[in-house]
């Protein structure tokens, strides 16, 4: 059976971004906080706002990759609450991706965007201009 995945188109965001916040050297590499401060959500179902408060947990890894790890919320037109997990391991040296990410969601079991609870996912980050990253998530489905 030869069956090729395809991808389904989720969302577009663009988020905008403090400057980092550096902890220091860790155990694991050296870890900056990035604070999202908001940013823009366009789907074919619906619109909605990155709110203030999430951030990236970004590790400047040993071998010079980086390990990003963001967590964020996103409201709907309608109020309701899209949570946000997407990580990936990022090479800066490649200047404009797109960057590969592996995003999770969770929502409300009785959401309109309750499918986005369950499935596999992928993300492409691409730079947004100053303080700004633009994400696009796709659904893989086979």
């Amino acid at each position: 059976m030869n069956k090729t995945a395809e991808l389904q188109l989720v969302m577009r965001l663009h988020v905008t971004l403090e400057k980092a916040v550096s902890v220091g050297e860790t155990p694991q590499g050296t870890l900056n906080i990035i604070p999202i401060t908001g940013g823009t959500v366009e789907s074919d179902g619906f619109t909605a706002t990155v709110c203030r408060g999430g951030a990236d947990w970004n590790t400047v890894l040993p071998n010079g990759l980086n390990h990003v790890y963001a967590r964020y919320w996103l409201m709907d037109d309608a109020g309701e609450i899209i949570c946000v997990e997407n990580e990936g391991i990022i090479d800066w040296k490649k200047q404009n991706g797109p960057y590969i990410t592996t995003p999770r969601f969770t929502c409300a079991a009785n959401s309109r965007h309750a499918d986005l609870n369950s499935g596999v996912y992928t993300g492409e980050l691409t730079p947004g201009g100053e303080d700004a990253v633009n994400i696009v998530f796709w659904r893989i489905v086979g």
